[in-house]
């Protein structure tokens, strides 16, 4: 199928800056982003990406596939660990990635700029399809839901900001074969200090250090596949430091999009040091010395493995 669009994914640790450049991004006319700003459906806990497994890897499993299944919930042969798949997914993209509470209050998740009925459709559609087709009929069903955004206009672009694309952009080149990403990358002690107050994250600081250095080991291996054309490495230091200017031409290079004044006007107003709370971790009474020793150790850890962070950071 010809794509609708080119998706660009922006991902890293979380709380690394992900959503700042979606939100950077979206104020160009060539680029849609927001309602929402995460999709969360395609690498989430039983999202597409898990649905469809190694099919990705493998052309004779589509055709395995294909033979073992020729429609869908008719036949009593299937295996029930992959109907449970299936219907897994259409539950959480139904229910917990359509609608929940937001983080400040309101609502948030897909119903921000989708219509259920026609997600139904398509995925009655995908349904139909999947034990034939399972990649086609997959990534059809991304293209075509994402496209009927009710925000979406003619965009060119269409940004996604779920953290955990970097950590399984290899499995996403392969799936989308057009897709971009943006490396967002953060002084890992202001992440695990802002880490540390999400209901999400681990709450204790060392286990945060662990939890930080395998996000970006996972982050380390998954982009080592991807073309280089593809992948821009953006250190949250630099955009909204005093290489603001560079990192945004490297943005508009990256992309092939030409300067637009209300991004600019968004990156010059909205976007500062002081907005995205550098340097929080000096004032966060967590990160005490012993904390410091071991994040240092764990630095060199990931110096020896050959994963270099960012030069802005100290």
């Amino acid at each position: 199928m010809e794509p609708k669009f080119i998706p660009v994914f922006s991902g890293g640790t979380g709380r690394s800056g992900t959503t700042l450049v979606g939100k950077i991004l979206g104020k160009h006319p060539r680029v849609h982003a927001g309602k929402p700003y995460e999709i969360k459906f395609l690498t989430g806990r039983d999202g597409l990406l898990d649905l469809l497994g190694n099919n990705l890897n493998s052309e004779q499993s589509q055709k395995n596939n294909a033979k073992k299944f020729s429609t869908f919930f008719s036949s009593s042969s299937r295996p029930n660990a992959t109907l449970r798949q299936v219907t897994g997914f259409h539950t959480k993209i139904t229910q917990d990635w359509w609608q929940r509470q937001g983080k400040r209050g309101g609502t948030a998740g897909l119903v921000q700029g989708f219509d259920f009925e026609d997600l139904e459709r398509k995925l009655a559609t995908l349904e139909s399809k999947y034990f034939t087709h399972p990649v086609c009929s997959t990534r059809k069903f991304f293209y075509d839901f994402i496209a009927s955004n009710k925000y979406i206009a003619r965009a060119e672009f269409v940004v996604d900001t779920t953290p955990t694309n970097i950590e399984r952009s290899g499995q996403i080149s392969q799936f989308l074969t057009n897709a971009k990403f943006i490396h967002m990358q953060r002084d890992g002690r202001d992440t695990i200090s802002s880490v540390l107050q999400e209901p999400w994250g681990p709450s204790d600081p060392m286990k945060a250090i662990q939890w930080w250095k395998s996000k970006v080991l996972n982050a380390k291996t998954a982009t080592s596949t991807l073309p280089s054309d593809s992948i821009l490495d953006v250190s949250l230091e630099d955009l909204v430091g005093k290489k603001k200017e560079i990192m945004y031409a490297k943005l508009l290079g990256f992309l092939d999009l030409e300067d637009a004044q209300e991004m600019r006007n968004y990156l010059e107003n909205e976007v500062n040091s002081e907005n995205a709370h550098l340097g929080r971790w000096k004032e966060d009474p967590l990160l005490d010395q012993r904390f410091q020793k071991k994040f240092q150790e764990a630095r060199k850890e990931l110096a020896n493995l050959g994963v270099v962070l960012s030069q802005s950071i100290d």
